[in-house]
């Protein structure tokens, strides 16, 4: 698995949005993330979320990190559940709680996670 260097964030959208700004892009894309948004694309789940990472730069931008991207679920229940697709590996994560600690305009979760 490759590490993930600098993430800026995840910007998430419907299915369809997620899979409208995969297609939407220039150049070569994964295989991993173009096959999922095509899975995706006609789901319409307001329960799931779908969202390409964000890598951090100095001054350039906050581009997409193409072969990884996060999943969102249950995220209307109290049973929240987030996949994080690095490449080929997954990162599950759930049983969400509040975390210690807080910035106006943000908040931090904890939660535990397993691959």
């Amino acid at each position: 698995m490759r590490a993930i260097e600098e993430i800026k964030g995840v910007q998430l959208y419907s299915c369809k949005q997620f899979a409208d700004k995969v297609a939407g892009l220039t150049g070569e894309i994964p295989d991993c993330t173009r096959d999922f948004a095509e899975r995706v694309a006609d789901r319409d789940d307001e329960g799931l979320l779908v969202g390409m990472l964000r890598a951090k730069t100095r001054g350039k931008g906050t581009p997409y990190i193409r072969d990884q991207f996060c999943v969102l679920g249950e995220h209307l229940s109290d049973a929240s559940q987030v996949v994080v697709s690095l490449g080929d590996d997954e990162i599950a994560i759930e049983k969400f709680r509040p975390a210690a600690g807080a910035k106006a305009g943000h908040a931090k979760w904890w939660g535990e996670w397993s691959r």
